[in-house]
């Protein structure tokens, strides 16, 4: 499987990204809500309703990942990724078959110390049943519960997306920080498998970028808005119960007419 998430039933904002995926690998697709919610029932039904009150779409796009590539295995890329060699994807996601949790690591054009391994979280590989993705979808989780708790009790409680739930964090799980220089974890089992990130990289991210609007970022909207809605916000659609997984295959979701 190779997909993305979004957070709207409209993929318009989405339609040359989607597209562009689909003349190479027809069975492209974009997961959404409906999709996740009875993962996030299935593996972590106390996060349920938070999840359903989390603001900021990227915020949810970070849990959603990891949950249904734990579920189904695949490659999984950011809406923004785009295709520069689909011959080597496809052995991306014929990797997909082994135990092997495959990230990119971060270009060194693009500002991150020489010295330091920087895990992106943009485009990511696994098969089904990878304890790693779990792990980070449960750190992620505690997190967030934490500051569910604090947006309790204040009207507006400081945080991080990138720290509660993003790339800082699948760093803080997958590293050994102890050893230096900092290097992959040892999962019994498993091996975290961290390809550089340059010009022949066979995926290339920020090549579409026209769904972004300005001020509308995560880590602009972070600095003014709640991580989570006040119950009286939600909309009664995102009250009812999760969609159910028939015969343990999630149900596809339309696309593009």
């Amino acid at each position: 499987m190779i997909f993305a998430y979004w957070h709207d039933t409209d993929h318009s904002p989405l339609r040359s990204f989607i597209s562009h995926w689909q003349a190479y690998f027809p069975e492209f697709r974009v997961i959404g809500d409906y999709e996740v919610e009875p993962l996030i029932n299935k593996y972590f039904p106390e996060f349920l309703e938070k999840y359903r009150a989390i603001s900021l779409p990227a915020c949810r796009a970070n849990l959603a990942r990891m949950l249904m590539l734990y579920e189904v295995g695949g490659l999984y890329v950011d809406c923004h990724c785009g295709i520069v060699d689909p011959v080597r994807i496809q052995a991306l996601l014929d990797s997909a078959t082994e135990s092997t949790f495959t990230l990119f690591d971060k270009d060194l054009a693009d500002g991150r110390p020489a010295d330091q391994l920087w895990p992106l979280y943009s485009i990511l590989v696994c098969r089904a049943g990878c304890p790693i993705v779990l792990d980070i979808a449960a750190a992620a989780i505690r997190n967030l519960s934490e500051h569910w708790r604090r947006e309790a009790s204040e009207d507006f409680s400081p945080y991080n997306i990138w720290e509660m739930c993003g790339t800082g964090l699948v760093a803080d799980v997958i590293l050994d920080r102890a050893a230096q220089p900092a290097r992959p974890r040892s999962y019994p089992g498993w091996q975290i498998r961290l390809l550089p990130e340059t010009h022949a990289a066979p995926i290339r991210r920020y090549m579409f970028y026209s769904y972004r609007r300005p001020g509308m970022h995560w880590s602009e909207r972070q600095d003014r808005e709640r991580l989570y809605r006040r119950h009286s916000d939600v909309a009664p659609s995102q009250r009812h119960a999760p969609h159910a997984v028939t015969g343990g295959r999630l149900q596809a979701a339309p696309l593009l007419d």
